[in-house]
């Protein structure tokens, strides 16, 4: 069975000390997240319908989300924020077991802006 599950996640990545963080677009900033290896996204909403999964995630999550610059405790300059995304995942009809992730239908992540 296909599952259409609505995520936010908080994210954090480090920079070098010393130099600016670079401009980011929103697909940049998404990337990066998806290269993480700890995602912990939040399950927000589950659809059995993808149409009325993509409209629940445009309505509620399509400009969702922040990206700001902040400095780490021992000074490494960090971009954080948080996004959501739209995913479709197929589990098992019997037993609701995850059996694979299929793919991500929408996002929403606002840019950084060097500043």
């Amino acid at each position: 069975m296909k599952k259409y599950e609505i995520m936010t996640a908080n994210f954090e990545f480090r920079f070098s000390i010393g130099r600016p963080i670079p401009s980011q677009t929103a697909d940049e900033i998404f990337d990066t997240y998806l290269d993480q290896a700890d995602l912990n996204p939040h399950r927000e909403a589950v659809y059995t319908d993808e149409a009325e999964a993509l409209k629940a995630f445009s309505a509620e999550f399509g400009s969702y989300g922040y990206t700001r610059e902040e400095k780490s405790y021992n000074g490494f300059p960090l971009l954080v924020g948080q996004l959501a995304y739209l995913e479709a995942n197929i589990y098992d009809d019997d037993d609701d077991e995850f059996i694979q992730g299929d793919s991500i239908l929408a996002f929403a992540a606002a840019p950084y802006e060097d500043g």
